[in-house]
């Protein structure tokens, strides 16, 4: 429903991980060579090295984000979705710092940061302040039950 706040704050961490798909997390910089680095992979030299893990964190991310969504009238669920999307972020991060010392290990290259290599720690604070206001509608659902 769109009255309940945590739609908004689901939605919000949606477009963000859209954005993430969209643009480029960073660039990996060898001599004058500039290459992109997103969520598909990069192109260091002739060869085309994939991320797989980063690719396979953002999809699954977005997909628990979307049926946390839809699931608005099971909030324990919602509940269990948002927290498991939290933890998945914190694995994006993990792989990309992974992938990023894998390559300036072995090629050489240096690494510049682009905005949205940020973007999912905005999605971790959104899914604290939705996950906030789930527990508080079903702790309001609750005590409606207990005075019937």
């Amino acid at each position: 429903m769109i009255q309940r706040v945590q739609t908004i704050y689901l939605i919000g961490s949606i477009v963000l991980f859209v954005l993430m798909l969209c643009f480029p997390l960073g660039y990996f910089v060898l001599g004058t060579n500039i290459s992109s680095f997103d969520f598909r992979g990069v192109q260091i030299g002739p060869d085309f090295h994939h991320t797989l893990a980063i690719s396979v964190i953002l999809f699954i991310a977005v997909i628990c984000e979307i049926i946390a969504l839809i699931l608005y009238r099971n909030r324990l669920l919602q509940m269990r979705l948002v927290t498991f999307n939290t933890l998945l972020q914190i694995a994006f991060y993990i792989a990309l710092v992974s992938y990023i010392f894998l390559y300036k290990g072995e090629f050489k290259v240096t690494y510049s940061v682009n905005w949205t290599a940020f973007l999912p720690l905005l999605t971790i604070v959104l899914n604290i302040l939705a996950y906030r206001a789930i527990r508080k509608d079903e702790t309001l659902v609750r005590s409606l039950n207990h005075l019937r």
